[in-house]
């Protein structure tokens, strides 16, 4: 009787066995799925970066065309001033000129306007750049760190989820 003792032991110890090795082999199924999800966020957000990089980089060109552009205004409107200041005769054509520089200092306000909106375009920019790159950070983390499966205990573990470890910005959510 004893025999047939230890192969109920041996039967079980082996049914247990098998159960724990399938639980095994499902923890690390769904480790795998989830490290296929973190890399293609992470290449999500490597697209988002070069995009938003891209778009600084034409931010950047606009400012400095506005920025030279009304760097050439106010050599004019100066250059004008200084030709009525030393030419000051009662004609039409000072009158003209007059009315010149005031189109010129319009057109440097309207510039200088666009000029403070392109920058805080850029500053925007460069906030969504940092978040994202700190983004990229963290699923690179997630991605790179080694896996280690869970000790054989008996007890089936949750399964773990990278949601709600990294937080997507608002124009990725949808």
């Amino acid at each position: 009787m004893s025999d047939d003792h230890s192969v109920e032991y041996w039967k079980r110890a082996a049914e247990e066995a098998e159960k724990l090795c399938l639980e095994q082999m499902e923890l690390l199924r769904q480790a795998q799925v989830s490290s296929e999800a973190d890399r293609d966020a992470l290449h999500i957000q490597g697209q988002t970066i070069a995009s938003q990089q891209a778009e600084l980089a034409e931010l950047r060109r606009n400012l400095d065309r506005s920025t030279q552009l009304i760097q050439s205004l106010e050599q004019r409107v100066g250059k004008l001033q200084t030709f009525l200041e030393t030419e000051r005769v009662a004609s039409p054509q000072v009158n003209a000129l007059e009315t010149q520089i005031g189109e010129l200092q319009h057109q440097v306000e309207v510039e200088a306007n666009q000029t403070r909106t392109a920058q805080v375009q850029l500053a925007r920019a460069q906030e969504r750049l940092i978040l994202l790159e700190r983004q990229v950070l963290q699923l690179r983390s997630l991605v790179e760190r080694p896996s280690q499966p869970a000790p054989p205990t008996g007890e089936v573990s949750p399964p773990r989820s990278s949601m709600g470890r990294v937080q997507l910005p608002p124009f990725l959510k949808d």
